[in-house]
């Protein structure tokens, strides 16, 4: 065995630590900025019963429940520190008297005061999302009212959405108006997965003496098809023009209006404009939560479908006075097993294959089934998604791992180099994944976690480290093989998957797909885990997709030049569709999969091969 040289190891390292030094230095990639909040949230700082953090629209404006919690806290606490972090101070200094403004802190966003703010106080207020570090501690209360982002979006869930679920998995304390929680939450992919308070409110707290003149709004989604500035400009041609009217906007979209010919009617959604909110008599919008916004108690609202059409909406029930103190929160319970899966990705293989029928084999009256993904998606993983059932919750990663400098190293040896045997202290490899585990899933319970790829590090580390009651990893192939597995002339996996193995003994279970397999990696893995974590279940199959499928051939079938085809008719168009079936007099089989080694269609061949003999009306598709 060839020894490295320690000199040239130790001078490496060196050379590491330094860039990584300089790289915190000149806050290169928001390091200095996720080292010092890891700093923060390793000192375990006691939490202050009287500090606020507030922050609304992401800090760039002032939303009408933001405002009046404001009021409310300094109404009832005398001794409370409200920090709060925004770029439009004249909206504070415009609305809140010298003696509200004289218990308001102004911090910079993703300033060390910022960070502490966020760390020390009991008591964290938004309205939208966190930055995608936040991680919150025991015993802090995180209440969201979700203004800046309830009904915004009306398609797909958006980027932004998905970001949002971040903070929403570490809120304890939903204060929503008039919108019950698990539609928000369902709407997001993480439904019935967590426990929370909640309680409803009503943007009715404060009435205006000198209310302005009666006009009709056009409340615009951030997906609304009005971002077409003709569409816009068209509908309130027909709808509004000889109104007095105003076109409400989200904060974030007020610049996407501005070559509309109507755009000195755009204003934003927001407490600057409660006013105008207040005075409307008619409002039209595409959203329905938009809508049923109690500030719009008043006023008719008029949906505006997908074609245009309009459609009246009945009133709804609004509840009390915004407040954070009265009580009157309600409780939810998780009455299901939580069960996470990383899935690898959903690229088109055999894993997403496996996963997606796995999705529709769950009984989800007994189990909450989670994915755990990232945030992007390619056209291929975007339509593989939309097959998994839409019972299935999606834990979307969002942001970076919090790591202080030396971290960084640590988390570097894990996921690659020779793996957590290059970990001096395993003890902190352990403390690190196990703390992103905790950002990503927020303080939802963990009944078990599944790394249904095992081929990804990351997540293999992830959820061994996990706060999970019982792990497993899943094996799909002969994985000594797949190390071994050349494409064009590199090795893909043979330093990658060791480093998978390396985790192996952190899991319960271990479990391939076939007793072939099992067979195969249980003796040439053994190295790794003890023989009794080796196990195996055969992937399940969509059986209800496949019956569906059958059935969709119909009764009609046909013979042409010796081939056999199924008739299918669409009785719409009266077009029938020809479908080639195998001959039922013959045996065939059918392998699907791709051309790889591991697939080892080869051998397959062979076999047919040496069976032709004794078995002519055998047929083999690959």
């Amino acid at each position: 065995m060839i020894m490295k040289n320690p000199t040239k190891i130790i001078k490496n390292r060196i050379v590491k630590i330094n860039k990584l030094t300089e790289e915190y230095q000149k806050n290169i990639n928001n390091s200095r900025l996720i080292a010092d909040n890891t700093s923060l949230l390793k000192q375990k700082l006691k939490l202050n019963e009287d500090y606020f953090f507030i922050e609304s629209y992401g800090g760039k404006a002032l939303s009408i429940s933001i405002l009046n919690i404001i009021r409310g806290i300094v109404a009832r606490n005398s001794r409370a520190n409200i920090f709060v972090s925004n770029i439009n101070y004249f909206d504070f200094e415009s609305l809140l008297s010298e003696n509200e403004l004289k218990k308001i802190t102004f911090i910079k966003k993703n300033s060390l005061p910022y960070l502490r703010a966020l760390v020390m106080s009991k008591t964290i207020i938004t309205d939208y999302y966190l930055p995608t570090y936040f991680q919150s501690v025991a015993t802090q209360k995180v209440i969201n009212t979700g203004e800046a982002f309830i009904g915004f979006w009306i398609n797909d869930i958006s980027q932004t959405e998905k970001i949002i679920q971040h903070t929403l998995l570490h809120t304890t304390h939903f204060l929503f108006d008039s919108v019950m929680p698990e539609t928000v939450l369902r709407r997001l992919k993480v439904g019935g997965i967590k426990e929370y308070y909640y309680k409803f409110y009503s943007e009715e707290s404060i009435k205006f003496d000198d209310k302005e003149q009666e006009e009709t709004l056009l409340l615009i989604p951030r997906d609304s098809k009005f971002k077409s500035i003709t569409i816009l400009d068209d509908f309130i041609d027909q709808n509004m023009k000889n109104e007095q009217f105003y076109i409400m906007v989200h904060p974030e979209d007020e610049k996407i209006y501005q070559q509309s010919n109507f755009y000195k009617h755009i204003r934003i959604l927001d407490s600057v404009n409660e006013g105008i909110l207040r005075a409307a008599t008619k409002v039209y919008s595409e959203s329905e939560l938009l809508l049923e916004r109690s500030i719009f108690k008043n006023a008719s609202k008029v949906k505006i479908d997908s074609f245009g059409m309009e459609i009246s909406l009945e009133e709804k029930i609004v509840s009390d006075k915004i407040s954070i103190f009265n009580g009157g929160w309600n409780k939810t319970a998780v009455d299901k097993k939580n069960i996470v899966v990383y899935a690898g990705g959903f690229a088109n293989n055999g894993v997403t294959a496996s996963a997606i029928n796995l999705s529709h084999n769950i009984d989800y009256k007994k189990y909450n089934f989670i994915f755990l993904d990232k945030l992007t998606y390619d056209a291929d993983s975007s339509l593989n998604l939309k097959k998994v059932n839409q019972n299935a919750n999606i834990i979307y990663r969002s942001g970076q791992m919090n790591l202080e400098v030396y971290e960084r190293i640590i988390a570097s040896q894990v996921q690659g180099g020779k793996g957590i045997s290059e970990v001096l202290r395993k003890k902190d490899a352990e403390k690190i994944f196990y703390r992103e585990s905790c950002r990503i899933m927020g303080n939802i319970n963990l009944d078990a976690a599944v790394d249904f790829s095992g081929y990804v590090v990351f997540w293999t580390a992830v959820i061994a480290f996990s706060k999970a009651n019982k792990k497993s990893i899943f094996q799909h192939n002969d994985l000594k093989a797949e190390t071994e597995k050349i494409i064009n002339g590199v090795y893909k996996h043979k330093d990658k998957l060791p480093r998978v193995f390396q985790l192996y003994k952190y899991y319960d279970e271990i479990i391939s797909v076939g007793k072939k397999t099992l067979e195969l990696n249980r003796e040439n893995l053994k190295k790794y885990a003890p023989r009794d974590k080796f196990k195996y279940i055969p992937n399940s199959l969509n059986l209800d997709e496949i019956s569906q499928k059958s059935n969709n051939l119909g009764n009609l079938s046909m013979v042409e030049e010796e081939k056999h085809y199924a008739l299918c008719i669409d009785e719409s168009s009266n077009i029938v569709q020809k479908i080639r079936i195998p001959n039922p007099k013959e045996y065939t089989l059918i392998n699907i999969g791709r051309m790889s080694p591991e697939k080892d269609q080869k051998k397959l061949i062979n076999a047919f091969h040496r069976a032709l003999p004794d078995l002519p009306q055998i047929y083999l598709y690959l």
